[in-house]
Order: C-alpha cells, then structure tokens, then sequence
C-alpha cells in the first residue's frame, strides 16, 4: 500500500466513524521525541494514530479497518493504523 491509498483509506474510516487524526507522518527526529519505535510506519506516512468521538476498542471499527486493508492496533487512549 502506497502512502496515496493508505490516507485515502484512513480518511474514509475516519469519516464513517467519526474519528480524529492525531499523529501521522513523522521525521526521524518527532519519532525520537514523542517514544515512537524505531522504523515506525509514521516514518514514511503509513502510520496514522486516530481518536475515534467515542473512544473505545470497538471490533467492528477494527472490521471496517480490515476492509480497506487497515490494521487498527488499539493503544488504550488511540488506534494505530498502518498497513495490513
């Protein structure tokens, strides 16, 4: 998945579930300073974190991720979403 699609697609999910993004892509440098992992997804803009209106782990959000080859990895406060 390209970066082009990747966005397209966090987009779409974001728009049906009411979901804000809060970190996307990151130099080398924000990733150090925010304790991203070293060869985050954020690095080259396949890595989005999402606030969804409703804050929750819900799996049909996770289902709807998976549709647009999405992985959505809940972190307690936010998702991650990056590539299948």
């Amino acid at each position: 998945m390209n970066p082009i699609d990747f966005a397209m697609a966090c987009m779409l999910v974001c728009l049906k579930w009411r979901a804000s993004s809060t970190s996307w892509g990151r130099t080398e440098k924000r990733n150090t300073l925010v304790k991203g992992f070293p060869g985050s997804y954020h690095l080259n803009w396949l890595g989005m974190d999402i606030v969804l209106d409703d804050q929750r782990k819900i799996l049909e959000f996770e289902k709807d991720c998976a549709i647009f080859q999405i992985q959505a990895l809940y972190e307690g406060n936010h998702y991650h979403l990056q590539p299948k």
